[in-house]
């Protein structure tokens, strides 16, 4: 019995601590952004939600596509599918679809700055995947404007989005389509398993930039995890029973 109790306690001290970061954790700004420019200008579109948190998780998205247009009326691009995922403990999950205009385009899609609790020295994960897809049949071609090409990043500890500290650059590029119609994908982890931050992490964000070949489409998914280190969890856990076997 004791050690069942012992196994309840340690759940709810894990608990209590999820639910402090819950009622704690905010988003700055637009739930995503998106900047598109082509030789034909620059559209920017900002996605603002009127969702919040509920039990810990932010949800939200569109149904419908959305043309990007510039000043003067003239489609950069169309956003055709947006779905993106919060949750307090942290995570930031975020999934898109955009279709380049009649030139080539170069896309910048960040994510809200995610704010929560100080997390001391958290484990972190990060992964993405970059699909694209040939739509007029003259093959396609999506590049990564990050150093070496990569095309995603993932930031912590930011005054806004897209900026701070970088935790992972990746997904390699570039991705090319030869055969008319056809498509493909590039995608990276962080690592196999979670790395350590060295630091006091209060916020994070993600990021997309690549260049993507005319009348051509790109969908993109990506994860970003923070988690509480196992050292802070287990002291947690600790002083939760303390106060237990006190009271007893």
């Amino acid at each position: 019995m004791a050690h069942r109790a012992n196994r309840l306690l340690v759940t709810a001290a894990l608990a209590i601590a999820a639910a402090a970061g819950m009622a704690s954790a905010s988003i700055t700004g637009a739930l995503v952004h998106i900047k598109a420019t082509s030789s034909l200008g620059t559209a920017e579109l900002e996605f603002i939600t009127n969702s919040d948190f509920e039990n810990g998780i932010l949800t939200d998205g569109l149904t419908d596509s959305v043309e990007l247009v510039n000043d003067n009326g003239d489609l950069i691009a169309i956003l055709t599918n947006l779905n993106v995922l919060l949750i307090a403990d942290p995570v930031v999950n975020m999934n898109f679809s955009v279709f380049a205009g009649a030139a080539d385009t170069s896309f910048v899609i960040t994510s809200t700055l995610l704010g929560f609790p100080a997390l001391t020295n958290p484990i972190a994960r990060s992964s993405a995947s970059v699909s694209v897809t040939d739509s007029n049949g003259d093959g396609a071609t999506a590049s990564g404007d990050y150093g070496g090409g990569k095309m995603f990043r993932s930031f912590y500890n930011g005054a806004v989005a897209g900026a701070g500290s970088i935790f992972a650059t990746l997904v390699d590029s570039p991705v090319v389509i030869l055969d008319g119609f056809g498509s493909d994908d590039s995608t990276e982890a962080s690592g196999p398993g979670f790395d350590v931050i060295f630091d006091s992490v209060t916020s994070m964000s993600t990021e997309f930039q690549f260049t993507l070949s005319a009348r051509d489409q790109v969908g993109a998914t990506s994860t970003f995890v923070v988690v509480p280190s196992p050292a802070s969890m287990a002291l947690a856990s600790i002083g939760v029973l303390a106060m237990y076997r006190r009271k007893r």
